[in-house]
């Protein structure tokens, strides 16, 4: 399906040639800074993320996955479907405003372990949530870290890395804003990897006692298998007035049937 017709529903952003935002920023890594990867856009005072697109399965896959993030209480980027010229020419992508809040800091996740415990690159699950308890006692990340490990895990997110994991530190420690999704709701099913060293695969028998014993981590797969991923894509196709189409649907239904029963024969026994 050719870009426009996914919709009618485009922002129109104009020509933003003359808007293209350079900044650094230690979060944010390198290649996703250089306006190559995302373009930076600064309309009205508001700094903005536009993803280039031309992909129809990538632009559904980024805005099913902010529904899914939503569903498991995760703070996630919010995109739009939008258009604008640059440099005389029409593009299609995906527009978020900057997602931090101004009341907090920000810092990564995988570092601030690092920087605290004597935790591996190549820890699993056991070790991740052990270390994030001890490090985070009583703070709300250790629930949220939970739901990112499995609601990840739910949608076979494939690339990713520990840079788009962040910690937002306020009154209370939380996980920061999720972002990145376009590489989901695709089969066969993968061990769960974090800059591709693996974080959770339900096929190590020495996982599964303990992911059973952890009565949050257990909570999170049964909110898991209650999710109804056709029904979130067609509310999105409602919200965002997309035009889906059928093999996409049977796609995601196909998905959704064989990942729940992969978590129920392998934990719910």
């Amino acid at each position: 399906m050719a870009m426009n017709k996914i919709t009618e529903n485009w922002v129109d952003l104009g020509n933003v040639t003359d808007c293209v935002y350079s900044f650094e920023d230690e979060i944010i890594p390198s290649d996703k800074i250089n306006n190559r990867t995302i373009l930076w856009l600064k309309l009205d005072g508001q700094v903005y993320a536009f993803k280039r697109r031309l992909d129809e399965r990538l632009i559904i896959n980024e805005l099913l996955g902010e529904k899914v993030s939503e569903y498991f209480g995760i703070d996630t980027v919010h995109h739009e479907l939008a258009t604008c010229f640059l440099n005389g020419k029409r593009t299609f992508g995906l527009i978020s405003p900057m997602a931090r809040k101004e009341n907090a800091s920000y810092t990564f996740f995988w570092k601030e372990l690092a920087n605290k415990t004597e935790i591996c690159a190549n820890s699993n699950i056991t070790e991740i949530l052990s270390k994030t308890d001890e490090v985070f006692k009583g703070e709300p990340i250790c629930e949220e870290i939970r739901s990112l490990i499995v609601r990840d895990f739910f949608t076979n997110e494939f690339d990713r890395v520990t840079s788009e994991i962040l910690i937002e530190k306020g009154d209370s420690i939380h996980l920061g804003y999720l972002c990145d999704y376009e590489v989901e709701f695709d089969l066969p099913f993968e061990a769960y990897t974090w800059d591709e060293n693996c974080v959770l695969s339900l096929n190590s028998e020495l996982l599964i006692p303990f992911i059973q014993c952890d009565s949050e981590l257990m909570k999170k797969f049964h909110l898991a298998l209650k999710c109804n991923l056709l029904h979130l894509l067609e509310e999105l196709e409602e919200e965002k007035k997309l035009r889906i189409s059928k093999e996409k649907k049977e796609e995601i239904k196909k998905f959704s049937r064989s990942i729940k029963k992969h978590i129920d024969a392998r934990l719910m026994v």
